[in-house]
């Protein structure tokens, strides 16, 4: 799978926006680009096997409309400890995407990220809100750093920039006539992200997933089975959703500590934010 996966990131590698980036951002677009195409692949398995209702077509006897969700363990539950740690290091919530909506003379600003161990996204965002982190990436990109304060003057702590720096959602500038922060998460254009995501991700998730069915069908088994009383409530496609919910992370640590794509940030065990920011099309002035 993962020699497949490599021709996909060879393309995004010969991009023009690509050559243009620093080998941090190269590493955050590649980082991103590997989980959303094996992640998306996946559901798309998922979903064929068992279809996503819509909440609005489960019509039940007490006459609403819905599922059930919920999680349960038995009262003498005590967690295996090794099972632990290693779903918390390949565990994956999803793609997650906040945008501004209209700024700067843009019809939005977007990221789109995963926060997992390998990338220390969101969760490292604090003090900052997802959507004033956004709006200081951007500023920082822009140049328009004046505007940091109006954001957030917190972003200016010592601590929080560390914190940034650590996680390598920001780095120093090696430029020693415009010293200070520099972003680290790669900027696309609109057209840019539009042929990532249209062409290229669109490309190979249909490949991944036609190619890999049997393989990846494999992995939905096991459902989680509710009590009698819920068994009409709860879809199928939700008894299988913790079903493959470690595996696209498994399989990235395992591209990444044995070198099987080119990323030597994410090879070297360093923090690679799984996370890209899209620029809307520019407003007609």
């Amino acid at each position: 799978m993962w020699v497949e996966l490599e021709t996909y990131l060879e393309r995004i590698r010969q991009l023009a926006c690509y050559k243009k980036m620093s080998e941090r951002q190269k590493a955050s677009l590649l980082q991103f680009s590997a989980i959303f195409i094996i992640h998306e692949a996946t559901r798309e398995v998922s979903f064929k096997k068992n279809p996503k209702p819509s909440a609005m077509e489960i019509k039940h006897k007490a006459k609403w409309y819905g599922y059930a969700y919920g999680l349960k363990s038995p009262l003498d539950f005590k967690p295996d400890w090794d099972y632990v740690t290693g779903h918390c290091l390949c565990k994956l919530n999803g793609c997650h995407s906040v945008s501004t909506g209209t700024y700067k003379n843009r019809e939005e600003i977007r990221f789109y990220a995963y926060d997992v161990v390998a990338g220390f996204t969101f969760s490292q965002f604090w003090p900052l809100d997802h959507l004033q982190f956004l709006k200081v990436c951007y500023a920082l990109y822009a140049g328009e750093e004046a505007d940091i304060p109006l954001i957030d003057p917190r972003f200016f702590d010592k601590e929080v920039i560390e914190r940034y720096e650590k996680y390598n959602l920001l780095g120093k500038s090696s430029d020693p006539d415009k010293p200070g922060e520099v972003l680290n998460i790669p900027v696309l254009s609109a057209e840019d992200a539009e042929f990532l995501f249209e062409t290229i991700f669109h490309e190979a998730i249909i490949d991944f997933s036609q190619k890999f069915n049997s393989e990846l069908e494999e992995l939905f088994v096991n459902p989680v089975e509710p009590p009698k009383h819920l068994k009409n409530v709860v879809p199928e496609f939700l008894k299988y959703q913790l079903c493959a919910d470690a595996f696209v992370m498994a399989l990235v640590y395992q591209g990444a500590w044995n070198r099987w794509y080119k990323n030597e940030l994410a090879s070297n065990n360093e923090p690679v934010p799984a996370m890209i920011i899209y620029l809307g099309k520019e407003l007609n002035s």
